[in-house]
């Protein structure tokens, strides 16, 4: 039997600038679609504000609050068009000078439509195979709590894969 188990793109774009040590903005643009999710398209455009909680050399730890917009498609003809919230953080901890845990959680409400809302929640680790190349495994789930009639409230993924690293040089 053949089943498709997955059959999903995502992206994002974020630019982070500190306004000191500890706050920073960010801007962030980020797109989807899942074929399972009957989701044509999710496009995010968003912004806000960002606090280094923890910021050492081996574990960082940023809190972030924001607002953005969210415009969706699905394959049922269903449009959204929200004005959202943000509130989420991001943590990474150094294992090892070569491995990264990370993990995010991030609440999505909808402002124009306040029983509406996403989770996102992702897990994974990284390593570098060399100054420019690594190899990644991550988790992801995606909680909706209004999907389309016939859908699942979660979208779990699993992937592996491997990353090219850009900026400053490796130590």
């Amino acid at each position: 039997m053949n089943a498709t188990t997955a059959n999903s793109f995502l992206g994002l774009i974020r630019y982070d600038h500190d306004i000191s040590k500890r706050w920073f903005v960010y801007g962030v643009f980020s797109g989807m679609y899942d074929t399972l999710q009957d989701l044509n398209y999710r496009i995010m455009p968003g912004g806000g504000l960002g606090f280094h909680a923890i910021a050492t050399e081996a574990t960082t730890l940023d809190l972030l609050g924001g607002l953005g917009y969210t415009r969706e498609s699905y394959f049922t003809g269903t449009p959204n068009n929200l004005l959202t919230a943000t509130v989420g953080d991001e943590f990474a901890h150094k294992l090892t000078p070569t491995t990264t845990i990370t993990q995010s959680v991030y609440y999505l409400p909808s402002l124009n439509d306040t029983s509406n809302y996403r989770v996102n929640f992702t897990a994974g680790i990284s390593t570098k195979l060399n100054g420019w190349l690594t190899a990644n495994v991550n988790f992801l789930d995606q909680y909706v709590n209004k999907p389309v009639p016939g859908n699942k409230y979660n979208n779990v993924l699993l992937t592996t894969g491997l990353g090219f690293t850009f900026g400053a040089k490796a130590k």
